[in-house]
Formats: structure tokens, C-alpha cells, sequence
């Protein structure tokens, strides 16, 4: 910026969006020479409670290798009333037409768990899919996960209730620095620790957020929930809500759901980081033969029985060539 004479915020913000505008036009002429090209949406509410669609592209570069870009966000209720199926595609589609992208090459369509988006007849795929039978939907089988802890906790309320008090404990930190402050100076006492402030910083951690789909707020309570109870008990003196969440955290019922949740969650991680990870040799027997009916399904709806059972013949001995290519080069 030293070099730039306009230094006023309405002269950077302008610099910066034409900065944008030329990376944005860098690759939607990449785009536009793949063959094809998929889009991976979610859905988020910003601090200023703006509920926002952020759309990332993939496609395969000319280098053969594939390639993920961030594409657009945009305001869902700027020019309607609801958040749903029909807005999203409405603005993925006006996105894609005002930036040059050609909609007919949209292969792929990768999206979470929720019902606007993975629905049998109106969700975002589903209409999508009306316009471009030839696209595949992935959703993610994590947030598939997340969702359903999500739905079991509406009926065991001392789970509901934990979190609720999470959340209020994490509001209760994070808006304040001296607070905060207080917090970690106690977690160094607990710990009978003197420490410089660069491995302050490694050894005292700050209360996550929780929320139902990240569980990594109970596990930071339960490891230092002793720290927690000493500095709510501290500030408890001067300040009212430090006094009802100390109430609530000593509770019996509270301190046993954290070990309950304790002895769920590592399993549930387990769970989560196995769906993230390839097939184990016991199930390469069937790796890819489900995903291989859904790309001829989509690409070839007419195909004869014989002849998919022929590309199934052929998927499978180039897999198992690949294992064996694999196993010579490990010895």
C-alpha cells in the first residue's frame, strides 16, 4: 500500500474488488476450456445474520491435475423471503450465467445433509437435476453423521440442556479478553506451570464453541473442567452470570452427561474419520462398483444389462492391476 496514493477505505475496498475481478476472470477461463466442471455449496449465517450460499468450483486443469477454487458467496434473502431449494438454485444459476460459466458442463453437485439441499423431489439437487439429468449428487456423510447426533439429542434433555450451558459458557469467555484472561492464568495454576508467553499459548486452551455438529467443546469442559469451576468461582463474586453457570456446572447431572460424552464422542470421531478415509482390503472386493453403476446410471440411462456388467468386469481388473502394481512398488 505505500506505493498506492489513494489510501482512503472506499479507494482500497475498490482496489481489492478489481484485484477480484481479474483473478475471477482467470478462471472462469480455465472453466470454461474443461469439459466439465462440478460445485460444492453450503449454506451459513454471518455475524450480521445474513444467511449466505458459498459455492466453491472443481474441475480438471490443462495440466490434467484437479483443480478447487473458492467461486462466489451471495445473500439467499437479498431478493426473496426464504432460504429455499428453489432460491439456491435460482442464484446458482444466476451466478454461473453473470460470471460466463456454462451451466450445461455442472457434472457434479457435492452439498451436506440438510433436507433443503438432499430432498427426494424439491431439494437443490432434485431441481437441478431436472434441467441436467447428467448430474451426480454427493452429499457429505460426515455432516450425514453430525446430523443425526443432532437429531438424537432433542429427546435426551440433559444433552440439550449441557450444551445449551456450552454455549452460554463459550459466549461468556469470548466476549470478553479479561475474562479470558483469568481463565487461562487459572489453567496454569491448575497445571502447577510457570511458562513464557509463547508456550502460554500452546499449553492453556480456549473454551471451542459448541454447537451440534462440532463435539470438540465438550471434550475441551471435561479436560478442564476443574480450571473452569475455579475461574467461574472467581468471577462469581462480582458477576451474576458467572454465578448461575458455576450452579449449573456443579450439578451432578451435568458433570455425569460430560462422561457420558466422554465415553460417546471418541467413538463417534472414529466413526467420522473412517467415512473420511478409503475401504479397507476386506471390502476392496466391492470399492467403486456402487459409484460406477451411479456414472453409468447418469451418463448412460439406456445402457444394457450386458454391457454394465462388462464395464463392472473392466473397472475391476484394472482395480486389482492397480493393487498389484502397488505391491511391486512396495517392494
Amino acid at each position: 500500500m505505500k506505493h498506492f496514493n489513494h489510501s482512503s477505505t472506499g479507494s482500497i475496498r475498490e482496489m481489492f474488488l478489481s484485484i477480484g475481478d481479474v483473478i475471477t476472470e482467470d478462471l472462469v477461463q480455465e472453466v470454461n476450456m474443461a469439459d466439465s466442471f462440478g460445485l460444492m455449496i453450503d449454506e451459513v449465517t454471518d455475524i450480521s445474520l445474513i444467511e449466505q450460499l458459498f459455492c466453491f468450483i472443481q474441475y480438471v486443469d490443462r495440466a490434467g491435475c484437479p483443480t478447487i477454487h473458492f467461486l462466489f458467496t451471495a445473500d439467499l434473502l437479498k431478493e426473496s423471503d426464504s432460504a429455499d431449494a428453489a432460491t439456491i438454485v435460482k442464484v446458482i444459476k444466476e451466478k454461473l450465467l453473470n460470471l460466463g460459466i456454462d451451466i450445461s458442463k455442472l457434472r457434479s453437485l457435492a452439498r451436506d445433509g440438510a433436507s433443503v439441499m438432499t430432498g427426494k423431489k424439491n431439494c437443490v439437487a432434485a431441481l437441478l437435476r431436472k434441467e441436467h439429468p447428467g448430474i451426480i449428487n454427493i452429499y457429505c456423510i460426515c455432516h450425514k453423521l453430525a446430523l443425526a447426533c443432532a437429531d438424537t439429542k432433542t429427546e435426551l434433555k440433559d444433552i440439550d440442556l449441557a450444551q445449551l450451558t456450552l454455549i452460554q459458557l463459550w459466549k461468556y469467555f469470548q466476549n470478553s479478553p479479561k475474562r479470558t484472561a483469568v481463565y487461562l492464568k487459572v489453567q496454569e495454576g491448575t497445571k502447577n506451570l510457570k511458562l513464557n508467553e509463547s508456550s502460554r499459548k500452546m499449553v492453556a486452551k480456549r473454551l471451542k464453541k459448541a454447537c451440534t455438529t462440532r463435539w470438540l467443546s465438550f471434550q475441551t469442559v471435561f479436560d478442564n473442567y476443574a480450571a473452569v469451576l475455579q475461574t467461574l468461582s472467581q468471577l462469581s463474586e462480582k458477576d451474576t452470570a458467572a454465578y448461575g453457570l458455576l450452579k449449573r456446572m456443579k450439578k451432578t447431572r451435568f458433570l455425569g452427561t460430560l462422561y457420558i460424552l466422554k465415553c460417546i464422542l471418541p467413538p463417534l470421531s472414529k466413526l467420522s474419520k473412517i467415512f473420511q478415509t478409503e475401504r479397507t482390503d476386506a471390502e476392496f472386493r466391492y470399492y467403486g462398483v456402487t459409484s460406477l453403476d451411479s456414472l453409468m446410471d447418469s451418463f448412460y440411462p439406456n445402457i444394457e444389462k450386458d454391457e454394465k456388467n462388462e464395464k463392472v468386469t473392466e473397472w475391476n481388473k484394472i482395480k486389482y492391476n492397480m493393487l498389484e502394481w502397488k505391491k511391486d512398488d512396495n517392494r
